[in-house]
């Protein structure tokens, strides 16, 4: 029987139809596979974990939302909580950590693509291949 996986696929550099923004020149599709069944539970039960105590920590009525970009740069709920303080960088650290530390151990492999967007410009306004195009892949 092939194995089954759970995947999660996140993205970095989504601007719309402005392939041009000096901002966001890359577009990064990440994923990250993890094996279905007891390393799935055990990365799911870890995660809540890590919501729940945050959650605690920032007096919330619900879990902690993990949106590494927020939690990151302490931005959305991490900036402005019910309580009207902030998430302290080192708090806002430890949990990133401890997330990707989760994520680390229970994945069974990771693949990311990244496109130069001002190429992918070139190429569809062209509408043919361009050399100035470049795909990388990565996995693990």
């Amino acid at each position: 029987m092939e194995p089954v996986y759970a995947i999660y696929v996140d993205e970095h550099g989504e601007t719309g139809g402005d392939l041009t923004s000096p901002q966001q020149p890359f577009y990064v599709l990440f994923a990250t596979l993890v094996r279905a069944g007891s390393p799935y539970l055990a990365l799911e039960r870890g995660l809540r974990e890590v919501a729940a105590d945050l959650a605690a920590r920032l007096d919330l009525k619900h879990l902690a939302p993990l949106h590494a970009v927020e939690l990151y740069q302490r931005t959305g709920l991490y900036r402005s909580l019910p309580s009207g303080d902030r998430l302290g960088v080192e708090e806002a650290v430890e949990a990133f950590l401890q997330i990707t530390d989760l994520v680390a151990q229970g994945a069974a492999g990771f693949l990311a693509v990244h496109m130069d967007k001002g190429a992918l410009g070139n190429l569809l306004g062209k509408g043919r291949l361009s050399k100035e195009v470049r795909l990388d892949r990565y996995t693990a």
